[in-house]
């Protein structure tokens, strides 16, 4: 586990020197994140769960580090490859199921708000839908603290979208 943190912070921090234009220093936390996830999917059993989608996790951070640098169109390519290799995954045990809904909603927000981004309004509904479809399944404390926030904002991007493709095609 505290590899597997260390590969998230190593994402996270991507993500981060990206939005601050740091190309470079977040092309060194991918890669970080990379090594450190590839020594932690060694040791989850084969055929596993966990280990299914661990190996596509640097796919999550690579289109997250794309969308905050401005690359949307790398950005949703990428979200969209996760979520198509994600989605098919089956969690067996409700704390699996928790893990493959996060990921997926968050990388359904990043889709969505690159292809916002992008101008592509009925690829950021969809994206943002599913996103929210798969956490209204969330139970328990994440249905109620990380649920509930990130449904909040999934709701309130959504309605932006829907008025921003109105305004479009009322003119």
């Amino acid at each position: 586990m505290l590899w597997s943190g260390l590969a998230n912070n190593a994402g996270r921090l991507a993500l981060t020197e990206s939005m601050r234009g740091n190309p470079a220093r977040a092309s060194e936390a991918l890669a970080t994140s990379q090594r450190l996830r590839a020594w932690t999917i060694t040791q989850l059993p084969e055929g596993s769960f966990e280990r299914s989608l661990r190996a596509h996790i640097d796919e999550f951070w690579q289109s997250s580090a794309a969308s905050a640098s401005g690359a949307h169109e790398r950005a949703v390519a990428l979200g969209q490859s996760f979520t198509a290799k994600v989605e098919p995954l089956k969690p067996a045990r409700e704390d699996e199921k928790s893990d493959w809904v996060l990921w997926l909603g968050f990388a359904y927000e990043n889709t969505a708000a690159s292809a916002y981004a992008l101008g592509d309004y009925a690829l950021a509904e969809r994206a943002i839908a599913r996103g929210q479809e798969l956490r209204k399944t969330l139970t328990g404390l994440l249905a109620e603290g990380e649920g509930r926030r990130t449904t909040m904002f999934g709701e309130a991007f959504r309605a932006m979208v829907l008025v921003r493709r109105a305004t479009l095609s009322a003119k």
